[in-house]
């Protein structure tokens, strides 16, 4: 459970220095998987890629907030792979954040 008690909220591009700043909270993640840092570009990125098939309209970020700023991010593609199914395609939790 995410350790807040304010309800997410819904992300747009305009967000992206704020998951950038959580970006370089969660750089464990980052150098794990790509071997370096994440960056604003990374974050921007989040916004805009999704399968061929599906737009960013189809893409549904969420984020979670304490005092502190952005501590969380989800996104769900609706729609996909098939009809009627909503796939989470990415969560990162602020390690300060994760219970």
């Amino acid at each position: 459970m995410i350790a807040t008690s304010e309800p997410p909220s819904i992300l747009t591009e305009h967000d992206a220095g704020d998951v950038a700043d959580l970006y370089a909270r969660c750089t464990d993640y980052f150098m794990l998987q790509d071997g370096e840092p994440a960056t604003l570009a990374d974050a921007i990125d989040l916004f805009r890629d999704v399968p061929d098939e599906k737009s960013s309209t189809d893409q549904i970020l969420m984020g979670w907030r304490d005092e502190n700023g952005l501590i969380a991010v989800g996104v769900i593609l609706r729609d996909y792979p098939s009809d009627r199914v909503w796939y989470l395609g990415f969560m990162i939790v602020d390690s300060a954040a994760r219970g």
